[in-house]
């Protein structure tokens, strides 16, 4: 059995790209604002990363 993470979803839907049986659908993908925000939040925490790297350096 496959579970899938909500926290990490982003509902691009690989998964049911590379899924062999084709038993994987988006039908409880959750909506388009809750994935920007999701990404949104991603992008934000990579600058920071980047940020805290760069003053490594």
């Amino acid at each position: 059995m496959i579970e899938i993470d909500p926290d990490r979803c982003v509902g691009c839907g690989r998964c049911t790209q590379v899924c062999p049986t084709g038993a994987i659908r988006l039908s409880n993908a959750p909506d388009l604002q809750a994935r920007l925000d999701r990404l949104k939040g991603a992008i934000e925490n990579l600058k920071f990363r980047l940020d805290q790297l760069q003053k490594r350096m």
